[in-house]
C-alpha cells in the first residue's frame, strides 16, 4: 500500500489517498478528505503536522483471497512532520481481522540516500512477495478457504464521502 498526502496550496492537507496493491498487479485507490474535527485529536482547524487522523471506509478492491469483501478499513494516521506513522486495522461484522502499522523517519532525499537505501535493504520487495507467498501456503496448509476474485471496482478511485 502507498500512502499519499495530498494538500492545498495554503499548506493544509486536504485529503489522504491510499492506492492498495494485490498479488494480480492490480490496484486501487480510496480517497479520503482531511475533515475538520472528524476523528482529530488535539487540533483546532485543519489538521497540520503531527496531528492524527482517524479515517474509515468500507473494503472496495480484492486483495486476499483469504479475507471476503464484506469488510472496512480503519486508518489512523499521523500528518507527517519529521516522523510518519500510518496504523491500518481491517474487521468485518465479528471484528478485526489484520492490523498493520508503518513508522518512519523523514531523510533528505539526495544523491547518495537512494543507493544506501538499496544496500541498507537488498532485495527488500523480493523478501516481502516471498513471505506473503509462504504464509498463503501456510493458511492453504491449515485448511483456510479460498475467496474467489470479483471484477475489480469500474472506477480506478472510490472517493469516500464524510458527510452525514
Amino acid at each position: 500500500m502507498s500512502v499519499y498526502f495530498c494538500y492545498q496550496r495554503d499548506g493544509s492537507l486536504a485529503a489522504i489517498l491510499y492506492e492498495v496493491h494485490n498479488t494480480f498487479r492490480e490496484r486501487h485507490s480510496y480517497l479520503i478528505p482531511a475533515d475538520r474535527g472528524a476523528g482529530l485529536e488535539g487540533v483546532a482547524g485543519a489538521p497540520g503536522a503531527g496531528a492524527v487522523i482517524e479515517q474509515h471506509c468500507r473494503k472496495g478492491f480484492y486483495v486476499s483471497p483469504f479475507m471476503d469483501m464484506d469488510m472496512s478499513y480503519r486508518f489512523r494516521v499521523a500528518v507527517p512532520d519529521q516522523r510518519v506513522m500510518v496504523a491500518i486495522r481491517a474487521a468485518d461484522k465479528d471484528g478485526p481481522l489484520l492490523t498493520a502499522a508503518l513508522t518512519g523517519e523523514r531523510i533528505a532525499l539526495t544523491d547518495l540516500a537512494l543507493p544506501r537505501a538499496l544496500a541498507t535493504h537488498p532485495l527488500l520487495t523480493l523478501k516481502v512477495v516471498g513471505a506473503i507467498h509462504w504464509h498463503a501456503l501456510r493458511l492453504l496448509l491449515k485448511g483456510l478457504k479460498l475467496r474467489l476474485r470479483p471484477l475489480p471496482p469500474a472506477a480506478p478511485v472510490t472517493v469516500v464521502n464524510t458527510e452525514g
